[in-house]
């Protein structure tokens, strides 16, 4: 009550509020949503004002979190999984839950829906390749709690972006060790047996375990780059700066 009556304070008039104040009955304000009822009691539009004004901050704030926390939470992952090679699943679940509530609050039933599409579009496409034993299981589910942020068609751009910047940190780490002369060859004798046999599972050479392709990355810094970039595509950031500029 007293936050609101320091908010009516700064809206009205001096002359308004010193009329107003002594009367003012905060109960009234909040619980009425007519603005002629309102104005005809406290005979300032400002009191209405402020009222549609506490939604539209509510929103901005849960917006500036969406936008915020994701980034936040992905460099979290990027440098744990660096340091110990895992992502805790207390961040990636607490991650989850906040994506979906997040969004449930900021859209309803819709942005549920919304966001359990975009969290099963990072699950389903990445377990194939954590199947494969290319990535682990925190690397999933880092993915799927990304994509709870940013929705369906969010999340496909992301994964999208993920697997290409994932292919080029792949690259970069080869030529860093000095890999790529080895994995050329060792492909050059995996497509020599796909076209004799027609079967990709028995033609594919793995890498042994001393070759530069066999030394795995952390992955979710390729999600954290792809995310971000889709969030960037998205104009996700230039969006959240206009309605705090507006704000």
């Amino acid at each position: 009550k007293q936050q609101l009556h320091r908010h009516l304070k700064l809206l009205l008039p001096s002359q308004c509020w010193a009329a107003a104040s002594p009367n003012i009955d905060v109960g009234f304000i909040c619980n009425t949503t007519d603005a002629w009822t309102i104005n005809q009691r406290y005979g300032h539009e400002s009191v209405t004002n402020f009222i549609k004004d506490e939604g539209f901050m509510l929103e901005v704030v849960l917006q500036s979190l969406l936008v915020i926390l994701l980034p936040v939470i992905l460099i979290v992952a990027s440098w744990i999984d660096l340091k110990q090679h895992r992502i805790p699943n207390l961040l990636t679940l607490s991650a989850l839950v906040i994506g979906v509530s997040l969004q449930l609050l900021l859209h309803g039933w819709e942005g549920l829906t919304y966001s359990l599409g975009g969290m099963a579009v990072g699950f389903l496409i990445l377990i194939p390749f954590y199947i494969k034993g290319g990535m682990g299981a925190g690397d999933v589910k880092l993915m799927a709690a990304a994509g709870a942020f940013l929705g369906f068609e969010g999340a496909l751009l992301a994964v999208g972006l993920t697997l290409f910047a994932g292919s080029v940190m792949g690259i970069f780490l080869l030529v860093i060790l000095g890999g790529i002369k080895a994995a050329m060859h060792r492909y050059y004798g995996t497509l020599k047996q796909l076209l004799y046999t027609q079967n990709i599972n028995i033609s594919y050479i793995p890498p042994p375990s001393d070759e530069a392709a066999a030394v795995k990355f952390p992955y979710a810094s390729a999600i954290c780059a792809g995310t971000i970039a889709a969030m960037w595509y998205l104009s996700m950031f230039s969006r959240l700066t206009n309605q705090l500029v507006g704000a």
